[in-house]
């Protein structure tokens, strides 16, 4: 992804030597990023961060979460056609529900956050 303000091709080649080892990294970061090793080395020289392990992290923490609320939803469709009468089960169901979506609305929020401070690098 080039930036809007750069209005020069990409026409020029460089090639590098380097280790093994820096070779792995590079290829971690790029599929850790889901970008080439050619971006992640543009990035680097632009000083543009790099999506790291903490951006994969909090995507299957968000995943986790929206399966957990998705769960919870059938489950208190379940209670509510099984014993409508009950309201401290319903309650309890409800507030789950209610505290799922909150914590994933604050992963969603922190996520936004580092993704932001990442643009102005």
């Amino acid at each position: 992804m080039r930036r809007k303000t750069d209005t020069e091709r990409l026409s020029e080649i460089i090639n590098i030597r380097c280790t093994p080892s820096m070779k792995r990294a590079l290829e971690e970061a790029a599929c850790l990023s889901n970008l080439t090793v050619r971006e992640i080395i543009r990035r680097k020289l632009r000083g543009i961060r790099i999506p790291n392990r903490d951006y994969a992290v909090f995507i299957a923490e968000l995943r986790a979460l929206r399966r957990e609320a998705a769960r919870q939803g059938g489950l208190i469709k379940h209670l509510y056609n099984v014993n409508p009468v009950s309201p401290e089960e319903s309650a309890a169901a409800l507030n789950k529900q209610t505290d799922t979506l909150f914590r994933i609305s604050l992963f969603i929020e922190r996520l936004e956050k580092e993704m932001e401070r990442g643009e102005k690098k």
